[in-house]
């Protein structure tokens, strides 16, 4: 009676961290799609969207890979649910703000929802079309960013949620500035690069594993 007690108790304390092994960081990877771009200069981006469904906060590393002189700028998606995009932080450089939607990007690309850029001068309200080109994604640079997520969604979403399309064509877009020699402007679309991925969180994985051990050499015991 008493072993069965103590095994029963044991069980009930091991509960909720079994259960907490539902959270997960979701990741997805987008491409530029440079045939699709508005100004067809070559520029060129890989960006790598992860999602931390517990923490409530998405990373977005985002590279050049145009290969020639250029800069980025400013950077946009849309978030499909009922959620708060705020930027918390850009860990490369303290250069950057947050915008908020809607964000008007070239007609072809339509609005979004969320993004960053370049703080423009003086007391300018932050554009997407706006920006320092000295302050951006240089080539073959990489730039991170964090953003707190709130909302009531918040806890469900997952990092493909942060590039839907809502009817358009695209569900992420970067600007371009000083492309090249002739100091040109693109923005290039993104699309996902491969099935959104999924890394369960592991807090309580050796916990289940022990509880499902103690049950074991019980029945052994009583068999």
């Amino acid at each position: 009676m008493h072993r069965t007690s103590t095994l029963t108790a044991l069980a009930a304390a091991l509960a909720l961290p079994v259960a907490a092994v539902s959270a997960a960081t979701t990741s997805v990877d987008v491409f530029g799609d440079v045939a699709s771009s508005n100004e067809q200069t070559g520029a060129d981006f890989e960006a790598s969207l992860s999602y931390d469904d517990a923490a409530q906060q998405l990373t977005v590393a985002l590279t050049n890979t145009t290969g020639f002189t250029s800069a980025i700028t400013a950077f946009a998606f849309n978030l499909d649910a009922d959620a708060d995009v705020v930027l918390n932080e850009f860990l490369s450089r303290m250069s950057w703000v947050n915008l908020d939607g809607p964000i008007d990007t070239p007609g072809q690309f339509g609005l979004f929802s969320d993004g960053a850029t370049t703080k423009a001068s003086g007391n300018s309200t932050p554009k997407f079309n706006a920006g320092k080109v000295a302050l951006g994604i240089a080539d073959a640079s990489t730039g991170t960013f964090v953003f707190d997520v709130s909302g009531s969604a918040a806890a469900t979403l997952e990092a493909v949620d942060f590039i839907a399309r809502n009817g358009a064509d695209f569900g992420f877009v970067v600007r371009f500035q000083g492309i090249g020699s002739n100091d040109l402007s693109d923005v290039v679309p993104g699309q996902p690069m491969t099935p959104p991925s999924i890394i369960p969180t592991p807090a309580a994985a050796p916990a289940g594993l022990m509880l499902l051990g103690l049950l074991a050499t019980r029945r052994r015991r009583t068999a």
